[in-house]
């Protein structure tokens, strides 16, 4: 059966417009493997590190007919050095992301989650699926998959919550998680039905925040809307989820692995959440002709986005943006405005504050609705430089098709010689 990728190529054409992402790739020692990160290089997808022993690296490259070019070659002794230096090249700045190569997952994962020298925060480490469905308008997240085995009602939350930011850079335009199980009532003999009840109460009360949450709600009522209205559910999740979270690794492996070889769905986004940078994870299963979708579903995991800022009016996605910025000494604060015959409307403000300390940031529109709010690990320094960076990519991650056409900054002025606004530079 031939399907058609229409969703990930929108997703192709949103990570088009970011730059490549500086990736190491620990241990990239086979034909597949190496041949995944080539293509996904030359796609400007991703800048590739290639981490592990150099000459199998250039041996599997010779032996594949495939050209190097001038890719960056870390030299490591074998697989467990490449996982361990390629997770020192994020602690250099070098990289912002992994990218698992021919080894083990258990060896990169061991490498990401050591308490010493690894890339843990605050967070529980997760796995999503991103699956295009045939007969499926949106494409679909399954989590956890992969990493977590019997998760706790704590470790669930994080990977509802490392979902959602997963939907919101995807540039999704809601997050609807469905909480499953095998029924769609309370049962207190099947504890993945408390966890999902106590998991919606959790949203409720904003400990996890940017979805929409409905559960215990069993498959079929969860994406089928006449299987909901049959059991008599109504909520926007029930029959339109676009997050399924499974009890546990078991029923996750088993419902991709179906999607998979029954359905014929592309399960090619296996991305790891929740650490200091996101992991591709590759399956030797599907690495060749789909190694290059988890660099697209990894380009949008960074722009960390969440809603999406409003169209200015009358033009559709189309806008063009001035944003004006105002940097105090452990803060920036910001306005964004949509440009319109000559006319300025505000769209969005807000604040990065507690720089060099505990950087936090909130954005809303215009009416008070917040858009996104967010802190960093209490170990993630933030400066100014960061900062304005940080806001930068994030407006252009989250005003539609908008072209971002000035940045001002307000100076204060004063004396004889500067009594009013000038320009610092012609930029």
């Amino acid at each position: 059966m031939e399907h058609r990728r229409e969703k990930y190529e929108r997703l192709v054409a949103f990570a088009a417009t970011l730059p490549p992402t500086p990736t190491a790739v620990a241990h990239p020692c086979d034909h597949d493997s190496l041949w995944a990160v080539i293509e996904a290089a030359r796609l400007g997808l991703i800048a590739p590190i290639l981490v592990g022993p150099r000459e199998k690296i250039e041996a599997a490259a010779r032996e594949g007919n495939l050209d190097l070019g001038d890719l960056t070659v870390v030299d490591a002794p074998h697989s467990h050095a490449a996982a361990a230096a390629a997770v020192q090249l994020v602690h250099e700045g070098r990289a912002e992301a992994l990218m698992k190569g021919s080894l083990h997952t258990d060896e990169l994962m061991g490498a990401v989650v050591s308490r010493a020298t690894g890339l843990r925060t605050e967070r529980r480490v997760s796995h999503c699926f991103v699956m295009d469905v045939p007969g499926r308008e949106d494409a679909l997240i399954i989590t956890d998959a992969a990493v977590n085995i019997s998760p706790t009602l704590d470790e669930k939350r994080d990977i509802v919550q490392n979902a959602i930011d997963l939907v919101h850079a995807l540039r999704f335009p809601e997050a609807r998680v469905a909480i499953l199980s095998a029924m769609e009532t309370v049962n207190s003999k099947v504890p993945s039905t408390l966890d999902a009840a106590a998991l919606c109460k959790m949203a409720d009360r904003r400990q996890i925040t940017g979805g929409i949450l409905d559960g215990p709600l069993a498959l079929d009522n969860a994406i089928s809307e006449e299987a909901a209205k049959i059991k008599g559910i109504s909520s926007p999740v029930a029959g339109h989820a676009n997050v399924l979270v499974v009890p546990d690794l078991e029923a996750g492996n088993l419902l991709a692995k179906s999607l998979s070889f029954l359905a014929h769905a592309d399960a090619t986004q296996g991305i790891v959440l929740g650490a200091k940078v996101p992991i591709i994870l590759t399956s030797r299963a599907d690495r060749r002709s789909r190694g290059s979708h988890r660099a697209r579903s990894l380009r949008s995991s960074r722009s960390r986005g969440a809603r999406k800022l409003p169209p200015a009016s009358g033009r559709g996605n189309r806008m063009d943006v001035v944003m004006v910025i105002n940097s105090g000494s452990s803060s920036i604060k910001f306005h964004a405005f949509s440009v319109s015959g000559g006319a300025l409307d505000p769209i969005a403000g807000g604040k990065l504050e507690e720089l060099y300390t505990k950087p936090h940031f909130h954005a809303k529109r215009q009416n008070g609705e917040v858009i996104e709010d967010r802190g960093w690990p209490a170990d993630e320094s933030l400066g100014h430089d960061n900062a304005i960076a940080f806001l930068l990519d994030w407006l252009r991650a989250h005003a539609g098709e908008a072209e971002l056409l000035a940045v001002g900054h307000r100076v204060v002025h004063g004396g004889d010689r500067y009594s009013a606004p000038v320009r610092v530079m012609r930029r």
